[in-house]
């Protein structure tokens, strides 16, 4: 048996038992054609790039041209809830003063009740008496009385403050919230007009840019394919088949128009 032909039953015996990648014969073959379109391919794909906006390239034009609008609406929403959390600040600050001078007023009224009725005690000679006792017990009974009724008013009204004022934290965060997910459909909504506005005004030189890509891949695929063909010369239908199948990266090298033809022109055999 001739060298080459030995050869060439060494690679199919090799291929039947590995079929892990492509034969070296093959690769350099692909590998020459590919570089032989190389720079012509670059440069309409360069082209492409240029024609074409990114997923984060209208993405940054949408937010650039949205971004006034998110800070003002933002700002509504925060003016308008630090606006009421200031009123009620300047509510829970009236309500503490206003019973703190309550309760000062009335502590003032016990001292004062009780200094008159030590000097009217005094000159009535009864200051050890129960008539004195009893007095004195009325009048820390009244003061504490009114103090008790202070102090729970003034912890109710505070409390629903504080409660309110927290009702209001939670309010603005939910507003906020609504607003960003409003606003991240905004900013959907904005990325597919950009986009789609990018096209239209590109879309003809885009098509041919396109089209002149698909040739070249088409021109590589058929070239690459009558290398396989060449390779195949030699073997079966069955091994043939058999090859194609188990190298299937082929496919992918190929493009689906060639890969389809070459496996017709194979069961033709």
């Amino acid at each position: 048996m001739a060298s080459n032909e030995l050869e060439m039953e060494q690679e199919k015996t090799s291929n039947r038992s590995s079929s892990v990648s492509l034969p070296s014969k093959l690769k350099t073959k692909f590998e020459s054609i590919d570089n032989k379109y190389s720079t012509e391919l670059t440069t309409w794909k360069e082209k492409q790039d240029s024609l074409t906006l990114t997923e984060t390239e209208a993405s940054q034009l949408a937010n650039d041209e949205l971004s006034e609008y998110y800070n003002t609406q933002t700002d509504k929403i925060e003016t308008k809830y630090t606006n009421e959390q200031e009123d009620l600040t300047q509510s829970i600050t009236s309500t503490q003063d206003k019973y703190d001078t309550q309760l000062d007023k009335a502590e003032d009224g016990y001292k004062e009740d009780k200094q008159d009725l030590k000097f009217d005690a005094i000159d009535k000679g009864w200051r050890v008496s129960s008539i004195y006792e009893n007095e004195l017990t009325e009048i820390e009974s009244e003061y504490n009385a009114t103090k008790s009724n202070l102090t729970s008013e003034k912890s109710a009204k505070l409390e629903s403050l504080l409660f309110e004022q927290s009702l209001l934290e939670a309010e603005k965060e939910s507003a906020l919230e609504a607003f960003d997910i409003a606003y991240a459909q905004k900013i959907s909504d904005k990325i597919a007009k950009i986009q789609a506005e990018f096209e239209k005004l590109n879309s003809s030189e885009l098509s041919t840019v396109e089209d002149s890509i698909n040739e070249i891949m088409r021109d590589v695929g058929r070239e690459k394919t009558a290398e396989v063909l060449t390779y195949l010369k030699s073997y079966t239908k069955e091994d043939a088949l058999k090859f194609i199948d188990e190298n299937s990266e082929l496919e992918s090298e190929l493009g689906t128009e060639w890969w389809t033809a070459l496996v017709s022109w194979i069961n033709k055999k």
